[in-house]
Formats: C-alpha cells, structure tokens, sequence
C-alpha cells in the first residue's frame, strides 16, 4: 500500500546497520560521485531497474541536497536531472527528453552502469517542470515504484534564490558554503512572485492529481516540504530518505495504514496565490 513517513520516530529509523560510509558530493554527469558504494549494488542490471523512484521538483527547492544525501546510502542511486537536455541541444533533441521521457532514461541507465556488473537496487532521478510535457508526467508516475514531492512552500525566497543563481551562475545548495558565489542583490516583485507562484500551484497541483489516480496501486509516496527537509540535520535526512527508499523495517511497519496516510498529506490545502500587482 502506498504509505508516507512523516513521524519524529520514523526519521529517526536507525539505518548504521546497513549503511556505508559516505558523504555528500556535488552533483556531476557521471559517477564519480559514488566512488567506494558501487560494491554494495546487488540488483541486476537490466530496464527497467527494480526500484525506481522519481522525485517532483523545482528549482531551488533542495532536491540536489536530496539527491546527495541519497547518494551516500549503499545500493542507491540518485542521477539528479536526467531529463534536462543537454546545453546546446537541437530542438528535436529537447523535444525527445520533454516528449519521451522512457527512451532517454533507458539509455541514460545502461550508459551510467556499463562499467559496473550489479545496478543499484533504489535508482532515481529529479524532474522539475520545464524537463517534461503534461503527457510525459503522466508516463513517469505510471514508471515510477516510488515517488517523491519535495516542495518549497517559501515562494518568496525561492525566487530570490533563482534569481541570484541565474545573475551569478553559481547554483550552491543547502550546507554549502554561499560565500563562495558573488553577492548580487535580487529585486524581486510581486509580480514575479505572483507568476512563480501559479507555476508552482500548477505543477504541484498535477502531482496531487497523479497521487491520487495512483493511490490504489503499488507504489509509495513521500511529501515533504522542503522548509521540513532542511530542518533536519544530515542523519536525519538519510534516516528519512534510507527508510523510504530501502524499506527500512520499523518505518515500513509504523506507516503501513494504507493510502489515508498518502491522502491526510494531499488533503492539505494548496499554499493561497499572492494576490497580482
């Protein structure tokens, strides 16, 4: 049944007894960043992988401190926004990662694992709202075992951020150290504000949606805000993203109630839209 970890107790399942060594590292195109926990993969290698999860997104939102966490944990892969074209790309080349999202991820899988003889057993990715089409969000829930909404409730500051990433270039996330982009002062109105924030309502809107046409299936579902996520300390967030993606046992059992755990989350209502300027 699908099921929602949201308790004190269940982010503090203890993962020592299963979980390597690791750190955080910043995101990159390849592996490197998951030197040393290759050897804990056990899952064969073949498409699609036995437990693929998805994480629904947007900028600046932590979903790369999301994904660096989940790469510190044995037989896990986060592969960050494999949906993105690449810089440069033809516009029939955008228009097969935003249209056909299944092709891309295929390749993207045997590429990524060639030199490797075992895939990792929890392998996933982040998808933010220009990587995809309505139809192609469709498809990807319906691909997904697990599935994972981080939103930033903070629509204010989350513009501010976007803006200072895109005036800079430097795109630091959480726990990273901000002095070392330059310091540019933003200018954000209501306006913009207002905009982001029906980018925002819509985009997480659909996801509630798709939660519900899938609450009857297989899959799991975790929400959490990002103000949530990032409250946590490190151990906390690889508690909580361990237990969801490896079946951690006292979480699996304390959020077994079937899917009124998925619906309490989703009978939230939507943050209200900014009144326009």
């Amino acid at each position: 049944h699908p099921w929602v970890c949201r308790t004190a107790a269940c982010s503090a399942c203890p993962l020592s007894k299963v979980c390597a060594p690791g750190r955080t590292h910043a995101a990159s195109g390849n592996l490197s960043w998951h030197r040393g926990l290759p050897g804990s993969w056990s899952c064969r290698k073949e498409w699609p992988p036995k437990n693929m999860y998805i994480i629904f997104s947007m900028q600046r939102s932590g979903s790369t401190t999301a994904c660096n966490v989940i790469n510190t944990l044995p037989n896990s892969i986060c592969a960050f926004e494999l949906l993105a074209a690449p810089p440069g790309s033809s516009q029939a080349i955008i228009d097969r990662y935003r249209e056909d999202p299944e092709s891309v991820l295929r390749e993207s899988f045997y590429e990524q694992l060639r030199n490797y003889p075992k895939a990792p057993c929890a392998w996933g990715f982040k998808v933010f709202p220009e990587h995809v089409t309505s139809e192609a969000v469709k498809r990807l829930w319906g691909m997904a075992r697990k599935v994972v909404i981080l939103e930033r409730r903070n629509i204010s500051a989350q513009v501010q951020s976007l803006q200072r990433a895109h005036a800079t270039g430097c795109w630091v996330g959480a726990g990273e150290d901000p002095s070392r982009c330059p310091h540019v002062q933003s200018h954000v109105s209501a306006a913009d504000i207002y905009r982001h924030a029906q980018a925002s309502h819509l985009w997480y809107s659909r996801q509630r949606d798709e939660a519900n046409a899938h609450s009857a299936g297989t899959g799991s579902l975790l929400h959490v805000t990002t103000e949530d996520f990032l409250a946590m300390n490190h151990s906390q967030w690889r508690s909580l993203l361990g237990a969801f993606l490896l079946f951690c046992r006292p979480c699996w059992e304390q959020g077994r109630g079937g899917h009124s755990h998925v619906q309490a989350v989703w009978r939230r209502p939507m943050p209200p839209l900014p009144a326009p300027a």
